[in-house]
């Protein structure tokens, strides 16, 4: 979970903490052998092989972390975000995110869905990509 600087509001992957079995993630992920067959199939995944700015790509996942927080976490709270790091990475022109902000929401839904499939409660099913 992550904070943005000035807000209190946290951001999570909600859904995806509602539908595994937390206890069972957290004693079992981190063991080598879990961990290392995940972050290969993680890596070897066609979704890396995409151009991305990374100037873009730090804007776009400061706009994820606030689009993922609950309750929503207000635009001018994200908009300074993203203008304070931007300032403090000597990062001056604009950046369009379209692109990265995609690549991030594809990321993320291909680690959702290769976790949910060893470590879904009953009943819920890997969100699909």
């Amino acid at each position: 979970q992550v904070f943005l600087p000035f807000s209190s509001l946290c951001s999570a992957q909600w859904t995806f903490w509602d539908n595994i079995d937390y206890l069972k993630f957290r004693g079992d992920f981190y063991k080598p052998a879990m961990i290392v067959p995940f972050r290969r199939e993680i890596a070897a995944n066609p979704i890396w092989n995409t151009k991305l700015k990374p100037e873009a790509l730090i804007k776009a996942t400061i706009i994820r972390l606030g689009e993922m927080g609950k309750p929503a976490i207000p635009y001018e709270v994200i908009d300074i975000g993203v203008r304070n790091f931007m300032r403090y990475m000597d990062i001056n022109e604009y950046q369009r995110v379209d692109h990265e902000i995609a690549f991030l929401r594809k990321l993320e839904e291909l680690m959702t869905a290769t976790i949910t499939r060893q470590f879904a409660l009953p009943g819920k099913q890997a969100e699909k990509s």
